[in-house]
């Protein structure tokens, strides 16, 4: 990084005639840089079987994600913060489902700037205990390429460990593993 001064001859007075330049290369975190919608509303007159039911609703209904956080409202009682991240394209629909949903008067939202890795997901054969299986890993990647984390799906995780007996953590080392080998 470069860093250069320089001063004019003009006088203006209480402000001085000084000029900074800096001179450096971007600085590169290896993310992906996205923008999503967030929607969010407080509830304090609403059951759990309701709240669980709306989360999953926007969920399968295209919601990024959403999550209900345990909060103190007005008067003391307590509540929760219903919170959604969206694409723009699905705003409106899942607007209208939370508020249909959940009865609530009003929601807000805002866009908000977020940093991700790549992400993709690969099948991984494995053998264990003489069963072939196929588990899918997700594999996150920063922009340059650089493996940050493998994780292998929990449900495929699970059946296998269920079917072979095998404490469920050996599995999942077993899978990374073998991506690992893999990738």
């Amino acid at each position: 990084m470069y860093v250069g001064y320089g001063a004019g001859s003009r006088e203006l007075g209480d402000i001085p005639n000084v000029l900074r330049v800096v001179l450096g290369e971007p600085f590169d975190s290896g993310l992906m840089n996205d923008d999503v919608v967030v929607i969010e509303t407080n509830l304090d007159d609403v059951t759990g079987e309701i709240i669980g039911y709306s989360i999953n609703r926007l969920l399968q209904e295209g919601a990024r994600d959403a999550v209900s956080i345990p909060t103190l409202n007005k008067k003391s009682r307590p509540g929760h913060l219903i919170q959604v991240i969206a694409d723009r394209t699905d705003v409106e629909r899942l607007c209208a489902i939370l508020i249909e949903e959940t009865g609530s008067l009003g929601v807000r939202t805002y866009t908000c700037g977020r940093r991700l890795l790549l992400r993709e997901s690969i099948p991984v054969e494995i053998m264990v205990d003489d069963k072939n299986a196929v588990v899918n890993v997700k594999v996150a990647r920063s922009t340059n390429g650089q493996i940050i984390r493998i994780k292998p799906e929990y449900e495929d995780v699970k059946r296998l460990a269920e079917l072979t007996g095998i404490p469920l953590r050996d599995i999942e080392d077993l899978v990374v593993r073998k991506a690992g080998e893999i990738l």
